[in-house]
């Protein structure tokens, strides 16, 4: 095992800003490296692919699927560097399995959406914790994208820190979907100014 300091990075932002394809690049520096990694994803996520890791611009690389939180730390045994994709998506439990993952000295990056599209924390699944309790504990990473609310017939272009619902709200904090239901937004249009 190389000596690598263990630590807990989180690459959070809206939707579009580029949260899988930072954690996608940073997991290819380690393979180049030779540093031992796996890649995880949560059952959830399905939009472009059940298998792999998948961008809104086309890149994937293929990844472990897994259904719980518990389930993570079997498949990082022989991993040196574990990276976690959509994390919003597990039970509060990843939260537990990260520090853990920390402890026995492992790099871990996890990426995912700081809010959800009321402009909340993100809740996990079983809605015991939010993302916020995961970022208290991660060396955080912010992404921004750009804001693709239209004022006069052209895009705003702003930071956007918000992803946007456009399409009718399905009554729970989570609706899987890319830019058939999603923009990204700034405050001012996140708001409906």
């Amino acid at each position: 095992m190389r000596y690598l300091e263990p630590r807990l990075h989180l690459i959070v932002g809206p939707m579009f800003s580029g949260k899988s394809t930072e954690l996608l690049a940073t997991k290819e520096r380690y393979d180049l490296a030779g540093i031992p990694s796996v890649l995880i994803k949560p059952a959830k996520d399905d939009r472009y692919s059940e298998t792999h890791v998948a961008t809104h611009k086309g890149s994937s690389l293929k990844a472990n699927v897994v259904a719980k939180s518990l389930d993570v730390s079997a498949l990082c045994e022989d991993a040196d560097a574990v990276f976690v994709d959509e994390v919003q998506f597990f039970d509060s439990g990843i939260i537990g399995v990260f520090k853990n993952l920390r402890a026995l000295g492992k790099v871990v990056y996890g990426a995912g959406l700081n809010m959800d599209f009321h402009g909340e924390p993100f809740k996990f699944s079983d809605g015991q914790a939010h993302i916020g309790d995961l970022l208290a504990i991660s060396k955080p990473i912010y992404l921004t994208a750009v804001c693709m609310a239209e004022v006069n017939g052209r895009i705003c272009g702003r930071d956007a820190e918000f992803s946007k619902l456009t399409v009718a709200d399905p009554g729970s904090h989570i609706h899987v979907g890319g830019e058939e239901a999603y923009i990204a937004a700034c405050f001012e249009h996140f708001h409906g100014q």
